[in-house]
């Protein structure tokens, strides 16, 4: 009876034994079938800086500025790019056109993100300028699209010149006040004044006077408008020329001809003197002439005039580096008035 007991027992604790040991060398295995990365974030398409050649005026051109804008293209898993002309429209205004010069460059790359130069020169039309990225121009790796861009450069683009139109207001002194009104913004003018708004520039005038005037605007456009002061009473300017044929007419600093008169009969015949009035609130000597005068009598030998009795040279008068004014010149009456001379209708000569 012992015995069996003690081969139960034994029996028994084999039996425990093998078990624990089974259950030390349970082994397990992980197999890795595919790495998967999603990208969520679509392309994003941005303008970075613009630059344009108009210099003080950069948010303004026409067709002779270059305009370079830089857009990045931000996107690190990029699968597909098609950023080039196809898919890169220039609007201006509402249109769309073709600039003579339409550039795409790479100018630098990362692994997030590529810049590009985008410059732009002979811009036709009117209007703000904007540049448009196509829907698709972008892909990624997870099939993300860039949405369709549109870039707003802020930049007027303008090829019309302004359109001015001229007044003049009389003051109670006799002087005129010429105003220039254009229909856009202009720049400012030496010498003449320009409103808050940048649309009118004024000046005064003490005396009549014509002359071709440029204005610009801010695009560089150039106008030209005709001063014409004509009811300035201040000063008075007027210059004459005579010959015995055609006697004396006169010019009035608005581009008239004194001695149009005498080329238009005889294309070969000459001025034999030439006169300055000066009236008004100013100096007597504040203009000052020389006149250069061919006798044919050579040097040294001076004439006297028919008319007037005035002396004249041959050669510079009244000097080779002297002036005369109304303070210190021949004076003589013609249509009433004190006129300076130089010159004069021969009618002997004689030696010093």
């Amino acid at each position: 009876m012992k015995k069996r007991i003690v081969f139960l027992l034994t029996f028994l604790s084999i039996i425990i034994i093998s078990t624990n040991i089974y259950a030390k060398y349970v082994i397990e295995y992980t197999n890795t079938i595919a790495h998967i990365k999603v990208d969520l974030i679509p392309p994003k398409i941005e303008l970075m800086m613009i630059q344009n050649t108009n210099q003080l005026y950069e948010n303004y051109a026409n067709q002779t500025h270059t305009i370079t804008a830089k857009i990045k293209v931000i996107e690190s898993n990029i699968l597909e790019n098609y950023f080039n002309q196809e898919n890169i429209k220039i609007l201006v205004g509402e249109e769309e056109v073709v600039p003579e010069v339409f550039e795409i460059r790479k100018s630098t790359g990362t692994s997030k993100m590529i810049i590009y130069d985008v410059k732009l020169n002979k811009v036709l039309g009117d209007g703000v300028l904007k540049i448009k990225i196509k829907e698709g121009t972008i892909k990624d790796i997870s099939d993300n699209i860039n949405q369709e861009t549109i870039i707003n450069t802020n930049i007027q683009i303008d090829n019309t010149a302004p359109i001015i139109g001229f007044t003049q207001e009389v003051e109670q002194d006799g002087k005129v006040i010429a105003n220039l009104k254009a229909n856009e913004k202009i720049r400012t003018v030496k010498g003449w004044e320009l409103s808050e708004d940048k649309l009118i520039l004024s000046k005064e005038f003490a005396s009549n006077v014509s002359y071709p005037f440029k204005i610009t605007d801010f695009a560089q456009n150039v106008a030209q408008v005709d001063i014409n002061i004509t009811k300035a009473t201040n000063i008075e300017i007027k210059y004459g020329a005579f010959n015995q044929k055609t006697k004396w007419s006169f010019g009035n600093c608005n581009y008239e001809i004194a001695g149009k008169e005498t080329v238009l009969e005889n294309g070969i015949e000459t001025a034999e003197m030439f006169s300055l009035l000066t009236e008004g609130a100013i100096e007597k000597d504040f203009i000052q002439v020389q006149n250069y005068i061919h006798t044919y009598w050579g040097e040294g030998i001076k004439g006297s005039g028919y008319s007037y009795e005035n002396r004249y040279y041959y050669g510079y008068n009244p000097g080779p580096d002297t002036y005369a004014s109304m303070a210190t010149g021949d004076l003589i009456y013609i249509n009433k008035k004190h006129n300076l001379v130089i010159g004069g209708d021969r009618s002997k000569s004689c030696r010093k």
